[in-house]
């Protein structure tokens, strides 16, 4: 399905037209007329981003044989990751594609109005693509969106299956390090959370009699800690899932 079209001659992706504008879309490949069509879900779930199609097939059956290259590859990841947040966040207050944020451009993003309750997460969520060779530095960018006040997710090309895109990575750094999901080693944190270094450790082997002594206040305290676990993921923006589909909770 091609993600570019060109409006005025100018390149755009699909988040970029309005449904239903009128606009004329010519296929930059075949040079033939297109129509947009909006996102959806198909009957099993799976989601379908928002894309331009020819209207000579309407769609249906294989595209021009063009379509392709570097560039309009990441041009699709990009549009597909816009669709996915603006399909999931529609209250959003604006939403884009290359969106200037303080010194650093989005590859793809959404801000939240005041009043939204998704605003535990920050000003909004960033979406960056990171596309073969692509020299981007992620700690410093990751740094840069999270001290705008931002979440920041990194998405490679695996993470893309056809016209929909999986935020499954359980470890995503949100700008308020209460409400993410338990952070692996490497998560980034807050750039204003000064890292520490980790106190020494030493191993200690207790005799099974003090398991045996103290069976019942180890039960309790791993119930406590499970359901601590249990309500954290609740509560993060995303949890990965049995069949590896992103969950976006709805805080």
């Amino acid at each position: 399905m091609p993600f570019i079209a060109l409006r005025d001659g100018e390149p755009v992706a699909p988040e970029e037209v309005e449904d239903a504008s009128g606009t004329t879309l010519i296929c930059p490949h075949c040079r033939t007329e297109m129509y947009v069509r909006s996102s959806y879900t198909r009957g099993q779930g799976t989601f379908v981003a928002k894309h331009f199609y020819h209207a000579s097939n309407g769609g249906d059956g294989n595209e021009c044989a063009g379509e392709g290259g570097e560039s309009a590859e990441h041009r699709r990841m990009k549009s597909i990751a816009l669709s996915k947040l603006k399909d999931r966040f529609p209250e959003h207050a604006e939403a884009g594609v290359e969106v200037e944020i303080h010194d650093r451009r989005a590859d793809a993003a959404v801000r939240f109005p005041h009043s939204d309750p998704h605003r535990v997460f920050g000003e909004g969520i960033v979406a960056e693509v990171q596309y073969r060779h692509e020299e981007k530095d992620i700690d410093a960018a990751t740094d840069d969106f999270l001290d705008a006040g931002y979440t920041v997710y990194w998405l490679e090309p695996e993470h893309f299956h056809g016209k929909n895109v999986a935020f499954s990575q359980p470890h995503t750094p949100t700008v308020y390090d209460d409400f993410s999901s338990i952070p692996a080693p490497n998560a980034h944190v807050r750039p204003d959370v000064p890292h520490q270094h980790s106190p020494p450790q030493v191993e200690v082997l207790l005799p099974p009699e003090w398991f045996e002594q103290h069976r019942d206040e180890l039960r309790e305290g791993w119930q406590s800690g499970h359901s601590l676990y249990q309500e954290i993921q609740k509560r993060s923006f995303v949890r990965p899932d049995d069949d590896a589909q992103e969950t976006f909770d709805s805080y």
